[in-house]
């Protein structure tokens, strides 16, 4: 069980399901806060480099290569981040929409 692709799959699971955490917190703060939605993409950058640097220093404590959980980790997260970035530009395009279907009040 020590195949180098089960470790790569694993590491691009995780990255995966650190860009969808990404995407999640940035829909909420599109939604409640959208003038916040520039600050997040340090945060972000900074989560996905801290992941690189977690995977690169425990590899050796799994049973795989480092080189497949790298890869496997980058794309994870990158491909994962183009996916969420793209239904993220489609709910920016939509939320100028809906505000002015609603006249502009504010429903609060």
């Amino acid at each position: 069980m020590d195949h180098w692709l089960i470790g790569g799959i694993l590491a691009a699971v995780v990255g995966a399901l650190l860009s969808w955490g990404s995407y999640l917190f940035s829909r909420m703060l599109l939604r409640n806060k959208p003038e916040l939605l520039s600050m997040v993409s340090m945060p972000r950058q900074i989560i996905n480099i801290a992941y690189l640097v977690v995977v690169y220093f425990l590899a050796d404590k799994t049973p795989w290569d480092l080189m497949p959980l790298l890869i496997g980790a980058a794309v994870g997260l990158t491909g994962a981040m183009f996916l969420f970035t793209r239904q993220l530009m489609k709910d920016m395009e939509q939320a100028p929409a809906q505000e002015k279907e609603n006249g502009g009040e504010d429903h609060g």
